[in-house]
């Protein structure tokens, strides 16, 4: 029972990540990061550094959950996130023990990819279905990547006719006030968790240019495969301007090689 017990304080005070932010509802914004805040034993008032008590009606603690989004961010409880789910916009709530994402609709993940979902605000500042504006054709073509992020070879299919001219176009848009560049479909379809090789077929064969350059990162979808350093189908790399090589032994992927 001993080793138990130092064991779990050992992990539970290992955990870098576990952090918490307050927020201050008179000001609009949260204490700087660097501010010492204290809470009482009975969970009521807070206390800075030299003394001042804060009001818990005046004043919201939020925890930390540990993850981090697709940019490395910290995700903290109140957090909206634009997940990898066509783009839905959820909120961190809390949820059994633990967080999960919720709208303002009733919609509900338990179990989201936070890895793969975006801080885009937190419920202090924004509205979840109102912090962005697109034209209908800015719609379309968000529709279209998060349909090549999923790796959606259906919805992907579907949408071609209507989206060809997306096909070698970064989609540029502002939301809350910042200037965001998506990458190109393919660079989408590569980085996508699901790397469903028939989808990335699908866009070359329409018209996908492997060789195009990325407006916000100048990489394009050969050398971003490349930097993965594998893809199981031969095929696809040919197609892509590279070849591949079976290597020794009984590997599970085949080799990037570029020409």
């Amino acid at each position: 029972m001993e080793k138990f017990v130092r064991r779990e304080i050992e992990n539970s005070n290992a955990k870098d990540d576990i952090r918490f932010r307050v927020y201050n509802l008179k000001t609009g914004a949260f204490y700087p990061e660097t501010e010492e805040l204290f809470l009482s034993s009975a969970g009521d008032s807070l206390m800075t550094k030299d003394g001042r008590l804060l009001s818990l009606k005046e004043n919201v603690i939020q925890q930390s959950t540990g993850e981090r989004d697709m940019r490395g961010q910290l995700i903290y409880l109140g957090d909206i996130l634009r997940t990898d789910e066509m783009g839905w916009k959820a909120a961190v709530v809390r949820y059994d023990g633990g967080f999960c994402l919720e709208d303002d609709h009733g919609g509900f993940s338990a179990e989201p990819h936070w890895c793969c979902c975006e801080i885009v605000g937190n419920i202090f500042s924004m509205k979840l279905h109102a912090s962005l504006s697109l034209t209908e054709e800015e719609e379309l073509s968000m529709d279209f990547w998060y349909a090549c992020w999923n790796c959606d070879e259906e919805k992907v299919r579907e949408l071609l006719p209507s989206c060809r001219k997306f096909l070698n176009r970064n989609l540029e848009f502002t939301e809350c006030g910042v200037k965001k560049i998506l990458c190109l479909p393919l660079i989408a379809v590569l980085n996508s968790r699901y790397t469903d090789l028939d989808c990335l077929e699908l866009l070359l064969k329409n018209g996908a240019d492997p060789h195009r350059k990325c407006k916000n990162t100048g990489e394009t979808p050969f050398s971003f495969a490349k930097g993965i350093g594998y893809l199981p189908i031969p095929e696809i790399l040919k197609m892509m301007g590279g070849k591949a090589k079976r290597p020794k032994g009984r590997l599970k992927h085949w080799i990037f090689r570029t020409r």
